[in-house]
């Protein structure tokens, strides 16, 4: 009996994949749902009222964080706020499912390469709200992941609570 081909193998995980992630999303979502509603904040909990309608500022890079990854900066606040009204999150990879980020004023430039607490897959934002969620996921995967929810406060994130969820 001759052995599969990779393109085969490659076909076969490929589905395994997107047959996992099909079925664990309504999974995550009925988890969310089971934690206590009343402490899950909502993005429409922390609604701006204005969003920031003129030209992105040019960032204004003070410590040698904010200067490591300046071409990285310099190109994400040129796209304009996408966070809290007037601030931009551009997000840095750092490896397989891990995201990196630094937030910028659009109207003043000012940078706050420090306000990620934690390393992330990917942050979750809005322009109009001051919420901002990160997903990690701690140890092999399937285990240990929760969802950490953050206040935008104009110099930090502050955080709010953190609930469990099914990884990816």
């Amino acid at each position: 009996m001759r052995s599969p081909s990779r393109t085969a193998v490659m076909k076969i995980g490929l589905a395994c994949g997107l047959l996992a992630t099909t079925f664990s999303m309504p999974a995550q979502n009925a988890q969310q749902a089971q934690a206590n509603p009343a402490t899950v904040p909502q993005f429409d909990q922390y609604k701006v009222n204005k969003i920031y309608k003129g030209k992105p500022a040019v960032p204004v890079l003070r410590t040698p964080e904010d200067r490591e990854y300046r071409t990285r900066i310099r190109e994400g606040a040129r796209s304009g706020p996408n966070f809290a009204g007037h601030y931009t999150v551009i997000i840095i990879g750092c490896g397989t499912e891990c995201a990196s980020f630094v937030i910028v004023d659009a109207a003043t430039g000012r940078a706050f390469s420090r306000a990620q607490k934690e390393y992330t897959c990917s942050p979750i934002f809005k322009v109009n709200s001051r919420l901002l969620t990160t997903d990690v996921c701690t140890g092999a995967i399937q285990k240990g992941c929760n969802r950490a929810f953050w206040e935008w406060t104009g110099t930090e994130l502050k955080f709010l609570s953190r609930i469990p969820i099914d990884c990816w």
